[in-house]
């Protein structure tokens, strides 16, 4: 999802159980999306309902710090955590951001 507000963002949502890839403790974003959207963000953010925090980096950064990686489902970018700036997000919110995998996710709290 592109959020629309002064600087254009890429949001997702997801749950860190599942979504981090804990060998690079970062997330991801499918090769072939980022190569779609690249040209029209300024900034990615990522939600994880599991422990109620916001991700966010700048587009320059995920560019020319994310590792590329295939386990063989399609190439991926993963950023570490290490580079995103982390703040709590008001869980009201979530309801509004579709999830990783195009469905809603509602938190269970």
């Amino acid at each position: 999802m592109i959020v629309a507000s002064d600087e254009a963002v890429f949001e997702k949502k997801v749950r860190s159980s599942t979504h981090l890839f804990r060998m690079y403790d970062g997330w991801g974003i499918d090769r072939g999306v980022w190569r779609a959207i690249r040209r029209h963000i300024t900034a990615v953010r990522v939600l994880d309902l599991d422990e109620g925090l916001m991700y966010e980096v700048g587009a320059d950064t995920f560019d020319t710090e994310a590792k590329e990686i295939d386990y063989g489902h399609g190439k991926q970018l993963v950023l570490p955590r290490r580079y995103w700036a982390v703040s709590e997000f008001n869980r009201k919110y979530i309801s509004k951001v579709p999830d990783a995998n195009g469905g809603d996710i509602h938190d269970e709290q």
